[in-house]
């Protein structure tokens, strides 16, 4: 047996040891709301490595261990937070094309959207899909661009790996310029994120809805606000959270 195949194969012997000891350890029920939910995990939030006021710049490995790569058969297609170990948040969008749970899987604890064939970590790390949960009252617009996937196996938590925090559907988000923007998206205007494909991160503000609406309405933008969106960004375009066809995630 080839030294590189047996290696891998003791790997997965132990990784698989480890998740089933963990298995238990979260519910698997969607329960409504955000609060006293099973779908969220306390506590979450926890980085490793804390966030810097950067401006789209590659990201280090452990600050935002919730970020998740949703793969279509083995590529990257679209990113996505980690709730708990069953649980994943995206866009509604990325499965317009193909709903099968089959077909897609979910890696974490990785900067790069394209990991060695041979990066063990990103191996044992990369999880199938259960469930795809599209919005009901999505179409082709922007508007109630949201899906949940749950996943086939547990995740297995550590420093590189961990749940998102999530606020209640009262939240306000005014005046904020804590925000921030993470993904393997575009990087300028049909400039698509080069070799080695690193997560990236930015610090943005949020826009007031007022401002927000009069600048979509500008005769150079192609967009319109929407009630359930949040302007987020910089005016003069140098810090933004969509370039080209690809959003990214904001948190």
């Amino acid at each position: 047996m080839d030294a590189r195949v047996g290696a891998l194969l003791l790997a997965q012997l132990l990784v698989q040891i480890e998740v089933g000891r963990q298995a238990l350890q979260d519910e698997e029920l969607l329960l409504p709301g955000f609060q006293n939910s099973s779908l969220l995990t306390w506590p979450c939030g926890k980085q490793s490595i804390q966030p810097r006021i950067v401006g789209g710049k590659d990201a280090e490995l452990g600050r935002w261990p919730w970020q998740a790569s949703l793969r279509v058969w083995g590529s990257h297609h679209c990113g996505g937070s980690l709730l708990n170990r069953r649980w994943v948040l995206s866009a509604a969008h990325c499965f317009r094309k193909d709903q099968n749970p089959s077909k897609w899987t979910v890696q974490f604890g990785v900067l790069t959207s394209k990991p060695s064939l041979w990066n063990i970590w990103a191996y044992f790390h990369r999880y199938r899909v259960r469930d795809i949960i599209v919005n009901p009252y999505f179409k082709v617009s922007s508007v109630n661009d949201i899906a949940l996937l749950r996943l086939a196996t547990s995740v297995t938590y550590n420093k590189h790996i961990q749940p998102i925090c999530v606020l209640t559907s009262s939240s306000e988000f005014k005046n904020r310029n804590d925000c921030w923007v993470t993904g393997w998206g575009y990087i300028r205007e049909k400039k698509s994120l080069p070799h080695p494909h690193s997560l990236q991160e930015v610090q943005v503000s949020v826009i007031n809805k007022s401002r927000c609406m009069y600048l979509f309405h500008q005769p150079d933008v192609r967009s319109d606000g929407e009630d359930d969106m949040i302007c987020a960004g910089s005016e003069d375009g140098k810090r933004d959270a969509c370039k080209g066809r690809h959003k990214q995630e904001a948190m």
